[in-house]
């Protein structure tokens, strides 16, 4: 016969959050982006939806935090750009969607921009 053992004290499984997270301002600045550029990928000119998942960070939001804001640092993409560009390979990204070099060139103008040592006085 097997036996069941229940812990008294089960653990809260980590990464679990419990209330509201704190606003990060994303989605003020996302529905600003979503009317200026036109409801259209920067890449491919299509009509999207607005949803947090067609607004990509250039240089990642969490290594670079003091780009997550920034308008420079944000392409308005449809969905497989964004996935691709996160999951794919940079050749298979362009060999589908050629026009996608911008945001490559946008990331090379970024990190020479960010990557400069801070002057000191």
């Amino acid at each position: 016969m097997n036996k069941i053992f229940f812990h008294q004290n089960p653990k809260v499984k980590k990464g679990l959050k419990s209330g509201k997270r704190e606003p990060t301002g994303e989605l003020v600045l996302n529905k600003q982006i979503y009317i200026e550029r036109g409801g259209k990928c920067e890449i491919t000119g299509e009509a999207i939806e607005f949803h947090p998942e067609c607004f990509m960070h250039v240089l990642n939001k969490n290594r670079w935090k003091h780009l997550r804001l920034e308008r420079i640092n944000i392409f308005m993409v449809i969905f497989d750009i964004h996935n691709l560009y996160d999951n794919g390979s940079k050749e298979f990204l362009l060999s589908k969607y050629p026009k996608a070099i911008k945001i490559y060139e946008r990331k090379e103008l970024l990190k020479m921009e960010h990557d400069k040592p801070k002057e000191t006085i």
